[in-house]
């Protein structure tokens, strides 16, 4: 039987849609709201393993520079001549080596002869295991490989040493790769890394490890411990032997603010409804026009905007309802703007130093092309100044690291206050700093210059502690044969350990 038409039932009947409308927008606000913070999640956690892929990358090539900078050193060949030619004592190469290179970044180090005796190190048979398998007629050395430990998984390069085109051996070095990929973890404030093989982990950085737990990913997803994971593989070697590296974020993490908007949105929508419940009866003469302008609102809402609405000034249940729905759109985009604030602190996160405030490594590789691509266009010449503080591991050796962190922010602050507003300054690792400018080698030289000679001249003052600071610079140009950015850190690398050579303190130019 169909009910009578009565404007009672139409009022009760666009009352109970007008809830359902209501219940459905804050539903879908709220699962937007959801699926843009874990699509910034799924994002960001894309962006940080490249981040991580790419760091790996670059301590492969300083690994393999370390080892060319051993091998093609001219003391370390007539050392290393005189022990295998003529069978001298080791020890003075043991010195030598632990001089010229024991500041050199490696997790352990051998030299091994052409008649495979080794010379230095050689204490980690599993290492000399690894050499002797990767050493094979097609790989005569200067690559980088992987092998496990019982505890770790390492990455070595061994490089040929030559001396007047005769063959002497091998040097060796290592690094640890799942501490310092726990490093990395550890610098952005949260994120879990997983060492796995066979499915269980071996390793991670969770409390407890949770060492032989079976690790089930799917679809990017993965349940461990009770708690829910978004986990990226990070891909930095193929060998399927060696265990798999995963970094995952917790939903907890990410989506602790997905409750509170849940419970809200929940205490919003049964104080609307209670709210309609109570003024819809009441408003059977002239509910049609403010009706209409509330639900036109609403859809506005559910489209992802937030109108102004005006306060009504009347007293009755609509004036009410208007106002109540007003207040609840600015609690809306409150919340909104909560979730754009996460979003850009992880993207600042992404691409400044937390202890300095400098721009890092990651963002230079991502602003570089458009400088390039300016520089061109206005036909200037892009300028690399690379620095290095000069003897930083002693200052915290002696006086521990929190003092060096009071050098690094202490020497930060005056290379930005010496740089001008169009320059950009990083710190691209430890105590190296780096700024691109567009003053040509002269103006680079006279800029590297004028921070050495500021550095030197404002020791920093810690407490009762007056320490005197200095820093070694080397200046390179962007030449029309750079195929890349590397070509030009290449150069002022090599300028850089040119001004070290000569006494460090010193600004080193080169110019092809």
């Amino acid at each position: 039987m169909t009910p009578p038409h009565t404007y009672r039932n139409r009022l009760i009947l666009y009352v109970v849609l007008l809830e359902v409308f209501l219940i459905g927008v804050l539903f879908f606000f709220y699962s937007q709201s959801r699926d843009a913070i874990l699509d910034v999640a799924n994002r960001n956690l894309g962006l940080f393993v490249s981040q991580l892929n790419a760091k790996i990358k670059l301590e492969e090539h300083e690994l393999e520079q370390s080892a060319r900078l051993i091998s093609n050193n001219v003391q370390l060949r007539e050392y290393m001549f005189v022990v295998v030619s003529i069978g001298t004592e080791t020890a003075p190469l043991k010195d030598l080596f632990q001089r010229q290179f024991g500041w050199l970044r490696f997790n352990s180090a051998a030299i091994i002869s052409k008649q495979g005796k080794v010379l230095i190190g050689g204490d980690d048979k599993k290492l000399l295991a690894a050499v002797n398998k990767y050493r094979t007629a097609d790989k005569p050395g200067g690559e980088v490989f992987y092998y496990t430990t019982e505890n770790s998984i390492e990455m070595a390069t061994v490089m040929p040493v030559f001396y007047q085109n005769e063959f002497l051996g091998n040097v060796v070095l290592t690094h640890t790769m799942d501490a310092s990929l726990i490093e990395t973890a550890r610098s952005v404030g949260f994120g879990q890394f997983f060492v796995v093989s066979n499915g269980k982990i071996l390793r991670s950085s969770l409390e407890g490890g949770l060492i032989g737990q079976s690790f089930k990913e799917k679809y990017g997803q993965l349940q461990l411990g009770g708690d829910n994971y978004l986990v990226s593989k990070v891909t930095y070697f193929s060998d399927k032997n060696l265990p798999e590296v995963w970094f995952g974020f917790s939903n907890p993490e990410l989506t602790g603010q997905l409750d509170l908007i849940r419970s809200q949105m929940l205490a919003l929508a049964l104080g609307a409804s209670i709210v309609i419940l109570i003024i819809g009866i009441a408003m059977i003469r002239n509910f049609s026009r403010p009706v209409s302008r509330l639900v036109s609102r609403m859809h506005q809402v559910g489209e992802g905007k937030f109108p102004e609405i005006e306060t009504v000034q009347t007293r009755d249940e609509f004036g009410y309802l208007i106002n109540q729905f007003q207040d609840m759109v600015i609690r809306l985009k409150e919340k909104q703007d909560e979730v754009d604030q996460v979003q850009s602190l992880l993207e600042e996160q992404a691409t400044t130093d937390s202890l300095t405030g400098l721009y890092n490594r990651r963002y230079l590789y991502d602003l570089y092309p458009k400088l390039l691509s300016d520089a061109k266009r206005q036909g200037n010449s892009i300028t690399v100044i690379l620095a290095d503080l000069d003897k930083f591991k002693q200052v915290n050796d002696k006086y521990g690291h929190i003092v060096g962190d009071h050098v690094l922010t202490h020497v930060s602050e005056i290379m930005r206050n010496c740089c001008r507003v169009s320059d950009f300054v990083f710190r691209i690792g430890g105590e190296e700093f780096l700024v691109l400018t567009t003053g040509g080698l002269n103006g680079g030289e006279i800029l590297a210059e004028k921070i050495r000679n500021k550095i030197e001249q404002s020791p920093l003052k810690a407490g009762d502690l007056i320490l005197s600071v200095t820093s070694s610079f080397g200046v390179a140009q962007l030449e029309s044969t750079d195929a890349s950015l590397s070509d030009i850190l290449a150069r002022a690398d090599k300028a850089l350990y040119a001004a070290k050579d000569s006494g460090r303190n010193q600004v080193s130019v080169i110019n092809i």
